[in-house]
């Protein structure tokens, strides 16, 4: 009797032991999916970029240009860019380099800084930055069409976020979701709250780069003549290669 216990303990043994592969496979391949929206989280905003670039360059709005309504758009269109570009880069500084990661990290709730204001600055911060260049390029068009492009993928993006700060923190990040909003800003004076992060990570500086140099372009395209220039470059290199 003590034998057979033994035989079906062992058999029990190498059972779990041939099935755990295969289990752990299906478990991390499941959250890979799950997670692909959010790994590629980063790529959207260069596909929305070129995208508006094609745009711009084949269908350039020229009625605007030089009128007050152009300044206007100018203005507006900067104002966001340079909000969106410093609270990004306020938000960035305090969990540091865990935002490029390719998976949800977050080794602890943060709720000082710009989280004390609102859950997803960094993602609030992508929005006025997109919309800066959409209004700066002058492609008005365009201003619906990025509401759906920003609002449907970061939709799933928050969702897969909070729902692991939930596991992870469970009544803590409930409190806080109580007290904070997802998207408004809630407008407060809090002198405590209004301090740059110690975490701040060195990449970030050459997106804000590629953010200047964008909006630089897009106001630079709008001249007629800079576009001749571009279009004899072009013309220049496909003769010189082919």
């Amino acid at each position: 009797m003590k034998g057979q216990s033994n035989v079906f303990a062992y058999l029990a043994c190498y059972s779990v032991k041939q099935f755990q592969p295969s289990y752990y496979k299906y478990t991390e391949r499941a959250y890979r999916v799950k997670d692909r929206l959010f790994f590629l989280r980063g790529y959207l905003q260069g596909f929305f970029v070129t995208l508006l670039l094609v745009y711009v360059w084949f269908f350039p709005e020229r009625s605007l240009h030089g009128s007050r309504l152009d300044t206007i758009g100018d203005i507006t269109g900067i104002g966001c860019l340079v909000l969106g570009g410093l609270l990004r880069i306020w938000a960035v500084s305090y969990p540091g380099k865990h935002t490029r990661s390719r998976r949800i990290k977050a080794p602890l709730l943060i709720t000082t800084g710009p989280y004390a204001f609102v859950r997803n600055p960094i993602y609030l911060g992508n929005f006025l930055i997109g919309l800066g260049l959409v209004v700066t390029a002058e492609a008005m068009l365009w201003i619906p069409f990025y509401f759906f492009v920003f609002g449907l993928p970061y939709r799933r993006i928050v969702a897969q976020e909070e729902k692991f700060l939930k596991e992870k923190f469970g009544d803590e990040f409930d409190r806080y979701c109580n007290k904070v909003q997802r998207w408004v800003p809630q407008v407060q004076y809090n002198r405590s709250v209004l301090k740059f992060g110690a975490n701040f990570h060195i990449k970030e500086l050459g997106t804000t780069f590629g953010i200047l140099f964008g909006a630089y372009f897009f106001e630079w395209i709008e001249s007629p003549l800079h576009r001749a220039w571009l279009s004899t470059a072009y013309r220049w290199l496909a003769y010189l290669y082919s």
